[in-house]
């Protein structure tokens, strides 16, 4: 691996070491372990390309600092990350800690700020701001208070519940289920692509 300036060395399949330089690499640095592909010249690895990890166990223990991953807002996260990670990890945690009195509710309060950064970062994936992960809100409440106040108005509930459906169901698909931008944007790298610019 080569450090912050300096050359590293590559193995080979043929069982020869290549030295490289920062400069020949072509996507995101690789991690001792992860497979590449390279050309040799003149004895030098050139042209280096990181494959995808070759386990998800390896992907898995990839440099992510969880803590950023889940409570801050900031960045980018793919479909994949939001749904393997996010959703599914925070879901059984809910689950498995929600029936304990104190640590349940401790554990609640740290998941939904959880779900609402994964959510912002989602957005910031398809180019948006976070704050379009509140569209649904406004026409919740208005059904809401529509039905406390006026519960003989079903016309105008019914009305503000499709808007408020509607919306969700443009949060899910147009942002939850949507493949992001390529490439980097102005909330991030691509998160499928992260050393690519």
């Amino acid at each position: 691996m080569p450090g912050p300036t300096g050359p590293g060395i590559i193995s080979g399949h043929d069982g020869q070491r290549y030295r490289f330089a920062l400069s020949d690499l072509r996507n995101a640095p690789p991690a001792a372990g992860d497979e590449v592909d390279f050309e040799i010249s003149a004895g030098e690895a050139k042209e280096i390309y990181t494959l995808a990890a070759s386990t998800p166990l390896r992907a898995l223990a990839a440099k992510r600092d969880w803590t950023q991953f889940y409570l801050s807002p900031s960045g980018r996260i793919s479909r994949r990350e939001y749904w393997l990670y996010g959703f599914l990890v925070t879901s059984c945690v809910g689950l498995l800690t929600g029936w304990i009195p104190i640590l349940g509710v401790i554990v609640s309060l740290v998941l939904s700020w959880s779900g609402i950064v994964l959510g912002i970062k989602r957005f910031h994936d398809i180019g948006r701001s976070g704050w379009w992960s509140l569209i649904a809100i406004p026409p919740m409440l208005l059904t809401i208070f529509s039905t406390v106040t006026n519960p003989n108005h079903a016309t105008l509930t019914l009305l503000l519940g499709l808007i408020t459906m509607a919306a969700m169901l443009w949060v899910f698909f147009g942002v939850l289920v949507r493949r992001g931008n390529e490439g980097p944007n102005q909330f991030g790298p691509d998160p499928m692509h992260p050393g690519i610019d």
